[in-house]
């Protein structure tokens, strides 16, 4: 579980920046749609709709190793408790 921790965990904040990045990138991708009517568009959009959900998926599992690794959480909770970090952590949790 360490090796996972120190190897996941770094991964968080690039992958939640992709996960933000994705749902913009197919709104462009959907109005771009309405100006040219090219097909591609379309599939790109629904792409990375599905990527960007994937990469949320992964970074709420990175985000919690990303804490472990960073010794800010000992446990395995989905919402960290109220010490952690002064509630900091809990809240970082709850708006992602």
């Amino acid at each position: 579980m360490e090796t996972l921790v120190h190897l996941l965990g770094p991964l968080h904040p690039p992958l939640v920046h992709f996960a933000v990045s994705c749902p913009i990138l197919a709104f462009f991708a959907l109005l771009g749609q309405r100006f040219w009517d090219k097909p591609w568009l379309s599939y790109s959009a629904g792409a990375l709709w599905i990527f960007g959900f994937l990469a949320a998926l992964g970074g709420m599992l990175t985000g919690h190793l990303f804490s472990l690794h960073l010794g800010m959480e000992t446990q395995w909770a989905i919402i960290p408790p109220e010490t952690a970090m002064k509630g900091h952590l809990r809240d970082h949790a709850l708006l992602g």
